[in-house]
Order: C-alpha cells, then sequence, then structure tokens
C-alpha cells in the first residue's frame, strides 16, 4: 500500500495553479540579477516538480533553490494566486537529504545559534562590536509659558 504524503499534495495543488505566464520573472531579484531561468521562481517550480516526481536531481538544483531570497514578491505579481513561498518550503525539504553532511551540519548549527535567544544573547554580548556608549541626550525645556 503506497502512503499519501499531505505536502505532496499541497504542493501539487501548488504547481497545478501556475500558468506559467512569466509576470513573476519581472519582480524576482534573482532572475533579474543573474537571467537564468532556472533562478526565477518558474524555473524553480519546474525544479521542484521534477524532485517531487523522484526525478533525478543534483548539487545544482539545490543552488538553485538556496539562490531564492524568499521575498515572494512573484507571488504579488502571479494572476493565478501561486503561493511560491509554501511551494519552496516544500520543495528544499524534498531534496535536502541532497546537501553534504558539512553543508546540513553547519545549517542546523546556525538555525540553532539564530533560534535559541539565550545563546544569541551571550555570544552577542561577548562579542560586542563597540563598547563606546555615549551620554544621555536631555532635550531642552522651555521656561516660557504659553497662555492659550
Amino acid at each position: 500500500m503506497q502512503t499519501i504524503d499531505i505536502k505532496n499534495l499541497k504542493a501539487n495543488d501548488i504547481i497545478r495553479k501556475c500558468v506559467h505566464c512569466g509576470f513573476c520573472l519581472a519582480t524576482c531579484p534573482t532572475y533579474q540579477l543573474l537571467g537564468n531561468e532556472l533562478d526565477s521562481p518558474r524555473g524553480r517550480i519546474y525544479l521542484i516538480k521534477s524532485a517531487l516526481e523522484n526525478n533525478n536531481t543534483s548539487a545544482n538544483s539545490l543552488q538553485h533553490l538556496d539562490r531564492c531570497l524568499t521575498c515572494r514578491s512573484c507571488e504579488t505579481t502571479c494572476p493565478s494566486g501561486v503561493e511560491y513561498g509554501h511551494l519552496l518550503d516544500i520543495g528544499r525539504a524534498a531534496i535536502e537529504h541532497k546537501r553534504p553532511l558539512w553543508q546540513k551540519a553547519s545549517r542546523f548549527a546556525i538555525r540553532k545559534f539564530l533560534t535559541t535567544p539565550t545563546l544569541f544573547n551571550t555570544v552577542g554580548f561577548l562579542f560586542q562590536h563597540s563598547r563606546i556608549q555615549t551620554p544621555i541626550i536631555k532635550p531642552k525645556t522651555s521656561t516660557k509659558k504659553y497662555y492659550y
């Protein structure tokens, strides 16, 4: 019996919404900068679809997905209402196993560091970029009384 993955069903619904019109290309900063179709939301949708269909994915595919800034500006111009940010999360998780072990470990460490306040605050306190403290500037108070 085959198990049905809810995330893959959600991804399939999102992918089917995309009509590949190309409106997202005008608002995607990575596509504007690099000019590569695979570095556009439309190209990444193809890569995610291929990964979810168990086609061969490479480290190069992972690089194209990682280049996305997740600014979601493509969602604002999409006439079909594609939830690209959610699809990208599903796609990145689907091909996470392609990462080298050192990259998985470093990404885990960075994620833990940034999301653990006690660790972040302790390191921030130890490595302050500046210890200069400026005197507090008191606002000038007017001695004039105004009557209205």
